[in-house]
């Protein structure tokens, strides 16, 4: 397996992963602040939300 650099530090170990943002990471900098990641998570949460989860409308009563 060939592991790549961590784009902040240069280091190459086998704890490196990689961010919903592209980047290749080592786990000191993974969270998102950390690399200057640019990826937004906030709108993409929300547009799974919404394709998740329909309206439903409920149908009309008829009158008899």
């Amino acid at each position: 397996m060939k592991t790549k650099k961590c784009i902040i530090c240069k280091k190459k170990q086998l704890t490196n992963m990689k961010c919903k943002c592209g980047k290749t990471v080592c786990i000191i900098h993974r969270y998102p602040d950390d690399h200057n990641c640019d990826f937004d998570s906030k709108n993409e949460m929300k547009k799974k939300l919404i394709n998740d989860n329909p309206k439903i409308v409920g149908t009309k009563i008829e009158n008899i």
